[in-house]
C-alpha cells in the first residue's frame, strides 16, 4: 500500500514537470516569433533613392531583408556601407541576413555624383568699345554695351534666365594681377557707380543654336574711378536628367571721363584785293575766306559723344564743308550760332573749319565755343596750369585795325 502511494506521487511529479516544460517551450517559441532587429537605411544623396528606406524592424523569424539603391539622373551607384564598413563587391541590390535579436544596425547607399553635361557656352563681346581679355575700359558718364551670346550644347530646347550683374571686387589702383579685395561694400559701390539692363532677361536656346542679349551699363558721372569685377549670373534651369546654372565674369576699368575743346588763337583776318583771307600766324599760311576751326579731344578711355555750340557776335554763321572719313555733324541754330556733334574714340582729336561773315557795320566781333554741362561728361578747365599762357581759348575777341584787318585781342 505504501508502495502504491509513492508511485502515484512520482507519476504526479512527472506530469507536473511535463506540463511545466511544455509551457516554457511554448512561451519561448512565442517570444522568438515576436523578436526583431533594427536597421536604419539611407542614401548619401537627397536626389537618389533606396528601397526600402528609413528605420525598419526586421522580425527575427525572417531570413533577412533585401534593399535596392536607385541612382537618379547622371549620378551612379557607388557601393554599400554596413555599420560603417564597406561591403565588398556589392551590387545595387543587397541582401542583409538576419542579425541578433534587438540589435541595431545601419546601411548606407553610396552614390557617385555625376558632373552635369555642359549645357551651353557663353561669350561677351564689347560693342564699339575697347576691351582686353574680358576687361572693358570706360570713363565716367559713359555708356558700355556688350553682346552676351549663349550657344546651346544640349539636344533639348532650354530657357536660360539672365539674373543679374553682381559686383565682386573693387580696387582703386588698376592691377590686372590682383582681383581679391574685401575692403568695400560692393553692392553700395555698384549702385553708386553704375546701373545696367539686359535687352532680354532670358534666352531660349534651340538645340545647338545661339541667342543673344545686349548688356547696357551706364557709368555715373561721379563713379568712383578704379578697377571693378562683376559676375553675370545665369539662373537655374532643369533639363531632362540634370539641373544647370552658370555665370560669366566681366571686368571694367573706370577712369575720369573728360573732354577738351578750344578755338584757334593764332588766326588773323585780312582784306586783300577786296577779298577776306584767313592768316595762320603760327605757320605763315593763308586760306581764302573767313574760317575758324573748332577743336575737340576725348581724354577718356571710352568713346564719347557730345555737342559743342559755336556762336558769333557781330558776325554770321556760314556753315562747314564735309570732311571725308570725319564723322562730325552740324545743325544751324540761327544766323549767329550752330551745334556741332562729335563722336570721338578714346584720346582722339578732331577739328573742323567753320565759315563766317563779318558784319560790315561793326568794327569788332566775337567768337565763342561752349559745352552744355547736361551731357553727362566732364569738360576740362581752360586753364591748364599756373602760368597765364597755359590755357586754351574758348572765347575770342577781334577788333578791326587801321589796315582793314582783325587780330585776336581780348581772349579767354
Amino acid at each position: 500500500m505504501h508502495v502504491n502511494r509513492v508511485a502515484a506521487a512520482l507519476i504526479i511529479a512527472l506530469l507536473a514537470l511535463f506540463f511545466l516544460t511544455a509551457g516554457y517551450y511554448l512561451a519561448s517559441e512565442s517570444s522568438s516569433q515576436n523578436a526583431y532587429w533594427t536597421i536604419d537605411i539611407s542614401p548619401t544623396s537627397g536626389r537618389d533613392l533606396v528601397t526600402p528606406n528609413g528605420t525598419i524592424r526586421v522580425q527575427l523569424n525572417q531570413s533577412g531583408i533585401t534593399v535596392t539603391a536607385d541612382a537618379t539622373g547622371i549620378n551612379g551607384f557607388g557601393g554599400w556601407n554596413f555599420d560603417g564598413q564597406a561591403v565588398v563587391n556589392a551590387n545595387s541590390t543587397i541582401f542583409v541576413p538576419k542579425q541578433k535579436a534587438y540589435s541595431n544596425h545601419t546601411l548606407e547607399a553610396q552614390f557617385i555624383v555625376g558632373t552635369p553635361p555642359l549645357a551651353y557656352s557663353s561669350k561677351l563681346t564689347g560693342i564699339g568699345i575697347p576691351q582686353f581679355d574680358g576687361i572693358f575700359n570706360a570713363s565716367q558718364s559713359s555708356t558700355i554695351q556688350a553682346n552676351l551670346t549663349l550657344t546651346s550644347m544640349s539636344a533639348e530646347k532650354i530657357t536660360v534666365p539672365i539674373e543679374d550683374l553682381r559686383m565682386t571686387y573693387y580696387n582703386a589702383t588698376v592691377d590686372y594681377k590682383r582681383w581679391v579685395n574685401n575692403d568695400y561694400n560692393y553692392s553700395t559701390l555698384q549702385a553708386e557707380s553704375l546701373n545696367y539692363s539686359f535687352s532680354l532677361n532670358q534666352l531660349t536656346l534651340e538645340p545647338n543654336m545661339s541667342n543673344s542679349t545686349i548688356l547696357t551699363i551706364n557709368v555715373a558721372q561721379n563713379a568712383t574711378p578704379g578697377q571693378y569685377f562683376f559676375f553675370i549670373d545665369f539662373g537655374d534651369f532643369v533639363g531632362t536628367d540634370f539641373s544647370y546654372s552658370s555665370s560669366i565674369n566681366l571686368g571694367i576699368v573706370i577712369e575720369t571721363g573728360t573732354i577738351d575743346y578750344w578755338l584757334d588763337n593764332t588766326l588773323d583776318y585780312q582784306m586783300v584785293n577786296g577779298q577776306w583771307q584767313t592768316v595762320n600766324t603760327a605757320t605763315n599760311s593763308t586760306s581764302p575766306g573767313l574760317q575758324m576751326p573748332i577743336n575737340a579731344r576725348n581724354d577718356g578711355i571710352s568713346t564719347a559723344s557730345f555737342d559743342l555750340i559755336i556762336s558769333f557776335t557781330n558776325a554770321f554763321y556760314g556753315g562747314s564743308s564735309a570732311i571725308p572719313r570725319i564723322m562730325i555733324a552740324w545743325d544751324k541754330i540761327n544766323d549767329t550760332s550752330a551745334n556741332y556733334s562729335f563722336n570721338l574714340s578714346p584720346h582722339q582729336t578732331q577739328s573742323i573749319n567753320v565759315s563766317f561773315a563779318i558784319d560790315n557795320n561793326m568794327n569788332e566781333f566775337r567768337i565763342g565755343l561752349s559745352f552744355e554741362s547736361n551731357q553727362s561728361l566732364l569738360a576740362e578747365p581752360s586753364q591748364k596750369g599756373s602760368q597765364p599762357w597755359e590755357v586754351v581759348y574758348r572765347q575770342l575777341y577781334f577788333h578791326e585795325s587801321a589796315d582793314n584787318s582783325y587780330a585776336p585781342g581780348l581772349i579767354s
